[in-house]
């Protein structure tokens, strides 16, 4: 058996290909390194384009992400890329709701929230035992309205006979994510970002070879 094997006659050329071998891995290294950073806040803006929510809500922050969200980047190249978000449902403190405590005095009022923008909604209302409804939105019905929650925050709960049951909730980071509108727009984003700094790291890294 024969084996014959090529060899570039010019050293320095070979040299050069294994440089720039090595200036586009690191370019990849550093395009991972800056989707992982910088992703997770164009997934933000799609989100509050479209859901009346404050960006800080659905980012990664020091105030942490509204509904004990959290998102994790994976991948080693741009084609693995991947962002998985998780968390709960939110409250609708997140989303405007008005008011944000009782009014007092016996004063009826109407909890409301706005989720998508230029869409407000109705969760109950509450007006004083003997009026119309009592203390419910309709009869036989168990309405929200505000009381307080954990922490000092006043959340629309919903009545159970004489206990307060269970907090009304909107939607979780998952669910505005993968809203189709959110979604199509935040693919297309990432992947603008992921090409312009693919094309600043390459030149970045092959010029200096």
């Amino acid at each position: 058996m024969l084996k014959l094997e090529a060899k570039l006659l010019d050293n320095s050329l070979s040299q050069k290909l294994l440089k720039k071998e090595q200036a586009a891995r690191k370019a990849m290294s550093y395009t991972m390194k800056d989707l992982k950073r910088r992703a997770p806040t164009k997934v933000a803006q799609a989100v509050v384009d479209v859901y009346a929510v404050k960006q800080g809500d659905v980012k990664p922050g020091k105030g942490g992400m509204g509904g004990g969200g959290k998102v994790r980047a994976s991948g080693e190249t741009i084609d693995e890329f991947a962002l998985t978000y998780t968390g709960s449902p939110m409250t609708p403190t997140h989303f405007k709701m008005t008011p944000k405590a009782p009014p007092g005095g016996g004063r009826r009022y109407t909890v409301k929230a706005t989720i998508k923008k230029g869409s407000k909604v109705t969760i109950g209302h509450w007006a004083k035992p003997g009026s119309e409804g009592g203390a419910y939105a309709r009869p036989g019905d168990s309405p929200y309205f505000l009381a307080g929650g954990n922490g000092g925050s006043t959340l629309p709960f919903q009545r159970k006979g004489d206990k307060l049951a269970k907090v009304f909730r909107t939607v979780s980071i998952p669910q505005m994510v993968g809203a189709e509108d959110v979604a199509e727009r935040a693919i297309k984003d990432i992947g603008e970002l992921a090409e312009e700094r693919l094309n600043h790291n390459l030149k970045r890294f092959l010029e200096a070879s």
